[in-house]
This record gives C-alpha cells, structure tokens and sequence, in this order.
C-alpha cells in the first residue's frame, strides 16, 4: 500500500509542474474599426493599424491584404515579440464618390487569433 501512495504522489508532483504558464503567440489591435471621414475623390489618404503583441511569444504576420485594390497595406511588419507594438500602415484611394467600407486581413501563426479582420469606412466626396 506504502507503494501505491508513494506513486500517486510522484504523478500528483510531476503533473502540478505542468500546469505551469503556457506559452501563446496573442495578437491584438486596438483599432478594429477605423473611419476616415470625408475623403475627396481621387485623393490618396492614409491610416494605421496599431498591432500589440500581449502574449509571451514572438507573432509573425504571415500576410496583410484588404478586398479591395483601392486600399494598399504596408507588408514589411514581419514578427512582433512579447509585450512590443508595430503600425501596419495603409492607404486608401477612390475614383468614386459613395460611402465605402473596406474590409482589412492580417493572418499570423497567433493561436487565439491567427486571422483579424480590420473594417476600414470613408465617404468620398
């Protein structure tokens, strides 16, 4: 009987040790939604997405693309480490005056979150 107990608080011992911080890549904007305002025809504006790492490993940004080739994203983000901040830049140019809404994906090797969808909004004038 001495054995068995003494098993069972080896195994109690070894798996309390495994329950330890897990290690994530999390990546987190603080700007999901961004509206441009009134945005004169055929003038090119600019924007940024700020991209905050709160995981305790590095997050690589795997591609950035929007729906639309009226909005061009800046591409050299590449990793972001634990607890640092990047700005993905963007630009946005219509020849069409209306209200536009764009949608902007950054996919990373994050677990949580490996695909963000940013909604980018202006009225062209």
């Amino acid at each position: 009987m001495k054995i068995y107990q003494f098993i069972v608080i080896i195994l109690v011992i070894i798996f309390a040790g495994c329950k330890g911080k897990s290690s994530k890549s999390v990546l987190e904007v603080e700007n999901k939604f961004i509206d441009l305002g009134e945005v004169p025809t055929s003038e090119e504006v600019f924007g940024s997405i700020i991209l905050k790492n709160t995981g305790n490993m590095d997050v690589k940004i795997l591609s950035t693309f929007s729906d639309c080739e009226c909005t061009v994203l800046d591409h050299e983000i590449g990793s972001i480490g634990p607890k640092e901040s990047k700005i993905l830049g963007f630009s946005f140019t219509s020849h069409y005056p209306g209200i536009f809404q764009r949608k902007i994906i950054i996919e990373t090797n994050s677990e949580a979150k490996p695909r963000i969808l940013v909604i980018m909004k202006a009225k062209v004038l």
